[in-house]
């Protein structure tokens, strides 16, 4: 009962997406009636491409075309949108379907200003979407500003770390001590 309530609220969701997208719709049509099973650290969800491209909850008895399993490392990477976990997740299966599946994950965007603006309004959701935009800004500037100091303070301020010229130079300094000793190796063979 409660994986069949997970799946059809995953198909929900994932549908809702899917109807703002014609691309991502045409691209699962191709593999209709063909199924997918994710495993996540706390729910396993089987959905099934439907002919019109839209997903619907897997049969519990079926076996899927692919299985997607994630790890909760990755599934926490994906929750803060890093795309990258996808490429990393163990996939076993059907590779065309598979990789559909991959580039309609990594490619699909919610569109959170529209769905806002039917609660909201439109000029209270492009306000408090703008805010977001911002916040989210601020947040990278922030982060990016924080990880420079700590850089400044451990490379300037209390050297603990080396600067990228001195280590540069020390290398050449031990190439150059390197074909000196080498030279010198040569010529004391020939005495």
């Amino acid at each position: 009962m409660f994986d069949a309530s997970i799946n059809s609220l995953a198909a929900r969701l994932i549908n809702h997406l899917l109807k703002s997208a014609s691309w991502a719709t045409d691209r699962l049509q191709m593999h209709a009636s063909k199924s997918f099973r994710i495993r996540a650290p706390l729910s396993t969800t089987q959905l099934i491409v439907a002919p019109d491209g839209l997903l619907q909850p897997a049969p519990a008895d079926s076996a899927p075309e692919v299985s997607i399993t994630l790890s909760a490392g990755q599934w926490l990477r994906l929750l803060a949108r890093d795309k990258s976990a996808l490429q990393d997740a163990a996939v076993e299966g059907d590779a065309e379907l598979a990789a559909a599946l991959s580039y309609v994950a990594e490619n699909l965007e919610w569109d959170y200003e529209e769905d806002l603006s039917r609660v909201v309004g439109d000029v209270a959701a492009h306000r408090i979407a703008g805010a977001l935009r911002q916040a989210r800004i601020w947040r990278n500037d922030a982060a990016a500003s924080t990880a420079e100091s700590v850089k400044e303070y451990l490379t300037e301020e209390q050297p603990m770390i080396a600067k990228r010229e001195a280590v540069e130079a020390f290398a050449q300094e031990v190439d150059m001590l390197r074909d000196d000793v080498e030279r010198l190796a040569k010529r004391i063979e020939k005495l």
